[in-house]
Order: C-alpha cells, then sequence, then structure tokens
C-alpha cells in the first residue's frame, strides 16, 4: 500500500523546485562506491574458502532478498549520482560504517551526522547566507 520515497524518487529536486525553493542542499548517507567485491574476499577470510568457491556458492544459490535489495540500492546509487549536479551544494555523509539496519546504533549514527554537518557548516552558510 505504501513505498518509501526513495523507490520512486530518491533525489526529488524536481519536486521540491516545484514547491518554489531556489536553493537544494541535499546531504547523501548513502554509500557512493560499490563494495560487495569486498565482502565476497572478507567471506572468503572468515570462511576459509577460495574466493572462487565463495562466488560460486554466491551464484549458485542466489538469496533473492538480497539481489532485490542490491539492485534497488545501485539504481539509487546511480540516480543519484546523476542528479548531485542539479543540486546547489551536495554533500556526502560518510557514514559507510552503519548499515541499514543498525537501529541499536541510533545515537553514534546521529552524534556522526552532526560532526559532519559540523565539518560542512562554512559550505552550507554560505549557501544560505551570502557574504
Amino acid at each position: 500500500l505504501l513505498i518509501d520515497g526513495g523507490v520512486l524518487n530518491n533525489v526529488p529536486d524536481d519536486l521540491i523546485r516545484k514547491k518554489g525553493a531556489d536553493k537544494i542542499l541535499s546531504v547523501n548517507v548513502s554509500p557512493l562506491k560499490d563494495k560487495s567485491i569486498y565482502q565476497l574476499f572478507d567471506d572468503k577470510k572468515n570462511s576459509g574458502k577460495s574466493f572462487l568457491r565463495s562466488l560460486w556458492e554466491y551464484i549458485k544459490y542466489p538469496p533473492i532478498l538480497k539481489i532485490m535489495g542490491r539492485a534497488s540500492m545501485l539504481e539509487g546509487r546511480e540516480i543519484t549520482k546523476a542528479k548531485m549536479s542539479r543540486m546547489d551544494l551536495f554533500l556526502h555523509f560518510h557514514l559507510e560504517e552503519f548499515n541499514l539496519f543498525d537501529f541499536s546504533l541510533y545515537k553514534e549514527i546521529i552524534d556522526k551526522g552532526e560532526s559532519e554537518a559540523e565539518k560542512n557548516f562554512p559550505e552550507i552558510k554560505k549557501l544560505f547566507i551570502p557574504e
């Protein structure tokens, strides 16, 4: 019945401009690089299996939910990259050490987000309060 807006339009700059915004600050918290190949190497280290064996098992018995999630993530990342240049300011907050379902780490995630915002505050201020 309901679906996350990120599935349909993860960077809704068109809707924001239609609402009358003349400046858009976009903050991305998702990785912009694909690290899945590194996951196969990590799995090899942890299981003792060869890389090709791990790859074969992954291909032979693909977990459909993982595939669907990965496809959605890849699509969202590529849309984000394509729309980055349309933002007045695009910031990438580095939260890669956290996973999608790390709800119990919300305090650490908020602290890291605040830290990233503080690091970028001069650029944010310049966008909205020109000198």
